[in-house]
């Protein structure tokens, strides 16, 4: 049963991680005046 749970686990951290990535690339781009690449990697993930 544990592994199970850790898989569910791993799986809920991928998920999360990739949902929030485009947020911080966006900010970044922002920053860094590099806005369309910040939004095409948005539409990739």
């Amino acid at each position: 049963m544990s592994i199970q749970i850790s898989i569910v686990l791993i799986l809920t951290f991928i998920i999360n991680v990739i949902s929030t990535l485009p947020y911080s690339v966006r900010i970044v781009g922002v920053k860094t005046g590099r806005i369309d690449i910040s939004f095409a990697v948005h539409y990739l993930l």
